[in-house]
């Protein structure tokens, strides 16, 4: 069977357009969830954990859509966390460091994809 991306011109520029979107999304996208995260913190609230499992869910989605597998895993680490923490309502105390940690490792997750797209030379 042919490749379907074959059959509609244009169609690889748009997947292509749309992937770089996608990495240009990441630093900010990666703030909301670190924001979110300190924020609950000091006021934590289900407005914040429903902020903060949105924005972890979506990235997760987002990554695993762009194969973006170095970022999928901690963000899916996160969201699994976000759900955990709007279901209950709280949020343990012991699991603020593990999610820092795991927010450490998205973070150097996001540099490191943008760099591969953009060639590590972005300003």
């Amino acid at each position: 069977m042919d490749d379907p991306s074959n059959s509609i011109p244009g169609l690889d520029a748009v997947v292509e357009q749309i992937r770089l979107e996608f990495a240009t999304s990441l630093p900010r996208r990666g703030q909301k969830i670190e924001l979110a995260l300190e924020r609950m913190k000091h006021d934590p609230n289900q407005s914040l954990f429903e902020h903060f499992y949105i924005e972890a869910h979506g990235l997760k989605g987002s990554a695993a859509t762009f194969e973006a597998d170095d970022v999928y895993g901690p963000a899916k680490a996160l969201a699994d966390r976000g759900y955990r923490w709007r279901k209950e309502g709280h949020v343990p105390l012991d699991e603020i460091a593990e999610a820092e940690s795991e927010m450490q490792q998205l973070a150097v997750a996001i540099k490191e994809y943008f760099d591969r797209i953009f060639g590590g030379d972005h300003g």
